[in-house]
This record gives C-alpha cells, structure tokens and sequence, in this order.
C-alpha cells in the first residue's frame, strides 16, 4: 500500500509543480545513485537473505552473517563516497547540479541504515511493512509544504531520499530492542566469506542494472533530461503498479531457499501457489495499464506528460514479464544455486540492452527506450522458463499439482 498509494499522492503534485525538465533531472540523479545502491547492497539482498533463512533459530549464526555482512556494507559505503566524488568532479552534466547528487546521496546511506535482508531472511516482514508505511506516510506532508516550485527542486530530493535514513534507525532500533542479533566485530575471515558469497549476485545485479538503470541513463545522455522525465514519469507508474507483486516476492524468497534446503515437495507447492498470484495479480494489471495509459498519465502528469502514455503501453506488459522472471529466477535458481545459469540468462539481456539502447533512443526517444525495456524483459522471462523446462523443474511442478 505504501509502495503503490503514496506515490499516487505524491509524484502528481511533483510533476505539476517541478514540470518536466526538473522532474527529468531528479529522475537522471536517481538513476546514477541506484548505481550506489547497487554497489552497497553487493547482492547481499539475496546471498545475505539465503544464509539467514538457512540458519534460522541459531542466533549465533545469525549475528555472525548479520555482523559480517554490514560491515561489509559500510566498507562499500565509503567506496561510494569516494566514486561519488570523483564522477561528479570529472563529468561536467553532473558537476553542473552537484548538489542534487550530494542531496540524493542520503537514499544511499539508508540503503546501508536499514538491514532488510536480516528482516526478510528472518520473515519478520509485518515490522518491516509497518516501518516503511509509516516513514512514506511522514514525508508526504514537507512534500506539500516546501515544495512548491522548480527551483525547490533540492528539497525535492532530499525529501524523497531521507526516508531510508529514518527507515533504518527504526530498524536498528527494533533489532536492538528485541535482541535479534548479537552485536560483535566481525572477523575479516567472516567480512571476506560475506563477499565471496555476495559476488557471484552482485555480478547477477550488475547485469540486471545494464537493462533497468542503464537504460534511463544512456537515454539521459543521448535524448537529454526531457526524454527521461517523459520516460520516468511511465516507468515509475509502471513501478508502482509493480510494486503490488513486491511483497510476493520479499515474503516468498526466504521460505523457499529454506524449503528448497529442508522439504523439497513444500517448495514446490509453494512455487505453484506463488505462479497462480502473480498470473492472478500481474494480468489484469498489465491490461489496466494499456488500456487506460491516456488517463493514468493525465491524472498523474498532467498534460504536459501527454507523450509518456505511449511510454506506458510498450511498458504495460513489463509488470507480468518481470513477475514471473522474479519466480523463475529468484524464486527457483537462486535458492537451487543455478546463479552461473541466472547470471549468464540477465548477461545476455545485458548486453542486448546496451546494444539496442543507442540505436533505439536515438531514433524513437523515449518511447524506444521503453521498447528495448519491454524486448530485454521478455528475453529474460522466455529464456529462464526454456532452462527450467530443460532441467525440469517444470515436470517437477506438475507432479504435485493434484495433491492442491
């Protein structure tokens, strides 16, 4: 709800009242710092979240991968800084609106604050849920309030980026509270298997990053800000339309690498019903969104967006591609250690957004940026679902279908 009803409160107040050249370079900075989450997030998210699941009931355990693995985070983080800098002092598009970065830059640092995947690998998912529902919910209010033209536009920025930070002091705060964990330093032995086990899923991020954060960027870079505030404007409506299969994925990711790991047969009952939601879910969704792309961008643009409805169409199907890729992918080869099979599927795609992307926004802007984002989603959705019917898994599924 957070995810979906906010956003529809918020981004049409943003959009009228920044217009698009504002809102296209709040959009620019906020894919260059994914680019920073990706880095301190490393793939923790899935490797971090395995180990915990695994390890579920030995508290131990679970402070040695917790402590390890934060420590690892905040190496990362320094990391970030020192890129950060760097980019920003050598690039001339982004030293001319610095601040927007170093502003932004707080998105990154909750990121670190806020140790989701120890919540998720724990299923303690309710206390997460209530976190970030009340946090979006305390920042809609400065929005309004200090909002009010394009030249707020840094405030802009901070507001929508503080919201981790405070996220992530009540999440350690919670931890602390109900001693979760253990609180310890962690030895570099420990900090180095943290890496070791994060790396090959933060190569598999880094190629997912090439067909989702690239994409807006180079578009960024060739089309101009304009181009990106046309193609965020559909892309983060079709996020959020996404984002009602999120809480699918969160919940079932750390039950099925433990199941996965413990009871086989549960796993894949499990898998069935988790198939049966997002068909249930994400059709539907994906016909609202083309068939009513003219409203949505009217009502949540306004009419100075009016090219982003064309946008949206090519993106509408992206929400079904990308939920059942996210259970093909993460919810099957993850947890079953296919990850060279996951990686070398989303290298491909990879590469085949990079190649396509110059080409197709130069020619059609911001509407062939969607359709290389539309072409690259069904790649990867097409090529999982052929490996996993070559391993079988498939046939695995249907032998538990009549006990349902």
């Amino acid at each position: 709800m957070a995810n979906y009803v906010i956003p529809l409160v918020t981004v049409p107040y943003l959009t009228r009242i920044l217009g698009v050249e504002a809102w296209g370079e709040i959009a620019l900075a906020q894919v260059v710092l994914q680019y920073f989450i990706l880095l301190v997030d490393y793939g923790f998210s899935w490797s971090a979240v395995r180990q915990i699941s695994e390890e579920r009931g030995d508290r131990d355990a679970i402070s040695r991968i917790f402590n390890a693995t934060w420590c690892a985070q905040w190496l990362l983080l320094g990391v970030s800084v020192f890129i950060l800098f760097a980019i920003v002092i050598i690039i001339p598009m982004l030293r001319n609106v610095w601040q927007l970065y170093v502003a932004g830059f707080a998105v990154v640092l909750g990121q670190v604050l806020f140790p989701i995947w120890l919540m998720q690998g724990l299923e303690r998912l309710r206390e997460v849920a209530a976190i970030q529902f009340f946090t979006r919910l305390l920042l809609i209010l400065p929005i309004f309030l200090l909002v009010n033209s394009p030249e707020d536009i840094l405030l802009a920025m901070v507001i929508q980026s503080i919201g981790g930070v405070i996220s992530g002091v009540l999440c350690l705060y919670l931890i602390n509270r109900d001693r979760i964990i253990i609180w310890r330093w962690p030895s570099w032995v420990d900090v180095w298997c943290a890496f070791k086990s994060g790396g090959e899923l933060f190569l598999s991020r880094g190629w997912i990053s090439l067909y989702t954060h690239m994409i807006p960027l180079i578009l960024g870079i060739v089309a101009g800000t304009t181009a990106v505030g046309i193609y965020s404007l559909a892309d983060r409506i079709r996020n959020m339309a996404q984002s009602l299969l999120q809480p699918i994925s969160q919940a079932v990711f750390p039950r099925m690498s433990h199941l996965y790991a413990h009871d086989v047969k549960e796993a894949q009952l499990l898998l069935v019903k988790s198939l049966s939601v997002v068909f249930v879910v994400a059709a539907p969704v994906s016909l609202g969104l083309f068939v009513i792309a003219d409203w949505i961008i009217l009502v949540i643009g306004g009419s100075k967006f009016h090219e982003a409805a064309d946008v949206l169409r090519w993106l509408s199907i992206v929400p079904l591609a990308v939920g059942l890729s996210n259970v093909f992918g993460v919810q099957v080869m993850i947890p079953n250690g296919r990850v060279k099979a996951f990686n070398l599927i989303v290298g491909i795609a990879g590469i085949c957004a990079i190649v396509s992307i110059f080409p197709f926004s130069s020619h059609y802007g911001a509407v062939g940026a969607a359709r290389v984002t539309l072409i690259v989603e069904l790649i990867v959705t097409g090529m999982m679902a052929f490996y996993l019917q070559r391993a079988g898994f498939f046939q695995k599924i249907g032998n538990v279908l009549p006990k349902l």
